[in-house]
């Protein structure tokens, strides 16, 4: 499975983890799934070859953490994270990130509880 998007995902109030790692997952789009879903609660994407994050590449109110560590990112459009309001954790460790927005992560900043994990030296462009 290389593309996953909101289609291939089934909708549950009671969805509240969903496991993707590992896979061979190169492009998402789950917007509406995470729309559908709003007690998913954790997201891990990790260990696939997810190469962008394109805008609002995810919108969610419940989402609190969202494992993207060890894909191929390298970049990260506006707006990628913008609709995370209660996010406590994203881990972005193990990337290829060489540019990155600042408005993409820009709103996660007035978040108290908000934790980034450690990623490799970026460029941020306006």
């Amino acid at each position: 499975m290389e593309t996953i998007n909101s289609n291939m995902m089934p909708s549950s109030n009671k969805t509240t983890h969903v496991y993707l790692q590992n896979n061979k997952i190169r492009n998402i789009n789950l917007n509406e799934f995470l729309k559908r879903n709003q007690n998913l609660s954790q997201l891990n994407l990790e260990s696939n070859y997810i190469e962008k994050l394109n805008e609002y590449s995810f919108s969610s109110n419940g989402l609190e953490i969202l494992n993207l560590k060890s894909n191929n990112i390298s970049k990260i459009l506006p707006f990628s994270f913008n609709s995370l309001n209660n996010i406590k954790e994203l881990d972005l460790s193990n990337q290829n990130i060489t540019l990155i927005n600042t408005s993409s992560y820009l709103r996660l900043c007035i978040y108290p509880n908000f934790n980034v994990m450690p990623i490799n030296s970026i460029i941020v462009y306006k």
